[in-house]
């Protein structure tokens, strides 16, 4: 069993509102650091368009599957998640996020928690 634990913290971009959009903080490999709104109910997840040409150049062609980009070497707070595809979108940049994670990503898991009050998410594989 496998468990990645961590909590969700405020966006860079919306850090000094008083309500600041709470995200998990994604980085890809060591280049690379997303703000992801957690987003379950969108079928797929996406990036910011200019997110998504940043992660290209500086993965390379070879990430390029179609029109989007395999995502590889992926920690939360410094634990590995499974990879993941993500497509450019312009509907994050409305929000103030780098992208949205979407079903693909949390389908990935057998187990999902969410502790409103604490903030505390929980992701694990059985």
């Amino acid at each position: 069993m496998s468990v990645i634990s961590f909590s969700l913290v405020p966006s860079m971009e919306s850090s000094t509102e008083a309500e600041p959009t709470l995200v998990i903080r994604l980085a890809v490999g060591m280049d690379i650091a997303w703000d992801m709104l957690p987003y379950p109910s969108a079928r797929h997840t996406v990036v910011t368009r200019e997110g998504f040409l940043d992660a290209r150049s500086k993965l390379g062609e070879h990430a390029q599957r179609g029109g989007g980009l395999l995502l590889t070497d992926l920690r939360i707070r410094g634990q590995s998640v499974p990879d993941l595809f993500a497509m450019p979108s312009r509907a994050p940049s409305r929000l103030g996020v780098d992208g949205f994670l979407g079903l693909d990503f949390f389908s990935q898991f057998d187990v999902v928690e969410w502790h409103p009050k604490t903030h505390l998410m929980r992701l694990t594989i059985e």
